[in-house]
């Protein structure tokens, strides 16, 4: 027996059908495809930055990463961080292949270039655009291909660093109880010295000190890291404070300077050639007058 199909019915089994092929193709070429990026399983040994004025170049020596030709000491956990996420990018889709890149800041004049090498081996070479809409996701493509895809993280805010933002910030650190003498020099003051003993602090004359503060005085050395290095920084300004630090393992020295514009001190360290700046909170807890730790001060 044969049971006619209504006209209506026919349309609806075509737009059925119609829309079933788009589906399809969108699965196969359109926004929804998710891309496959395999992950680096190699170590990574070097990697560059270039965002098109400069190129920050960085190579692991050893257990020490060195930034550019001037060899600066790395923040190793950083930079190790940052070519991680080169090594293991999380492909969402691919949102293009059309080959116009200006809307995702991925022209070659705009996009960041980060390159991962192992040894002499080129292992991915990735150009980064903008961030997704989310702020959680960026748009990046590969060198010479023309698919545009969208990665989980905001690579562009990660990659987005100068030498300074990737050197080691911190400069040395030291057992607070290694420290058998400390001189405190503030100009336009005297410069006074304490000694550790067995029995507690002694100024240098022999007089009583108040032992307490300078222990936590010193325990700001247990640590010590700077806020940054600023670029063209001149040895020069005006000398506000000078410590020395007698350990049992030598001599360390930390020079503070005139207060920059943007609030933070310029000062120097005798465990560096470079000079470094400190935040106004830190540098005025060292910055302490040698009377301030006398007994008759508590």
């Amino acid at each position: 027996m044969r049971f006619p199909v209504s006209r209506r019915k026919v349309v609806y089994l075509i737009l059925i059908a119609v829309l079933l092929v788009i589906l399809l193709l969108q699965q196969f070429l359109g926004r929804s495809v998710q891309p496959n990026i395999p992950q680096i399983e190699a170590d990574v040994s070097a990697m560059t930055i270039a965002d098109g004025e400069r190129t920050i170049e960085i190579r692991k020596s050893g257990d020490e990463w060195l930034i550019g030709s001037e060899n600066y000491p790395g923040d190793a956990d950083k930079i190790e961080n940052l070519a991680g996420k080169i090594a293991r990018l999380q492909p969402l889709e691919q949102v293009s292949r059309s080959g116009y890149f200006r809307p995702y800041r991925l022209d070659d004049n705009e996009a960041i270039t980060v390159t991962v090498y192992s040894g002499t081996e080129k292992l991915r070479s990735v150009l980064i655009g903008k961030a997704g809409t989310t702020g959680r996701q960026s748009y990046i493509r590969f060198p010479g291909r023309n698919e545009i895809l969208l990665v989980s993280g905001n690579l562009r805010r990660d990659f987005e660093v100068s030498v300074g933002n990737l050197r080691e910030k911190q400069l040395f650190t030291l057992d607070p109880a290694s420290v058998r003498r400390l001189v405190l020099a503030k100009t336009g003051e005297e410069p006074g010295g304490f000694i550790r003993t067995s029995e507690g602090w002694t100024s240098d004359d022999g007089g009583p000190a108040n032992a307490e503060r300078l222990d936590e005085y010193v325990r700001n050395y247990a640590s010590f890291s700077v806020q940054d290095f600023p670029e063209d920084a001149m040895d020069t300004g005006e000398l506000i404070m000078q410590v020395i630090l007698e350990t049992d393992g030598g001599e360390i020295s930390v020079e503070i300077l005139t207060e920059t514009e943007e609030g933070p001190y310029l000062a120097r360290s005798s465990t560096t050639p470079y000079i470094f700046s400190l935040a106004a909170y830190k540098a005025n807890q060292l910055i302490q007058s040698p009377a301030e730790f006398l007994s008759e001060n508590q």
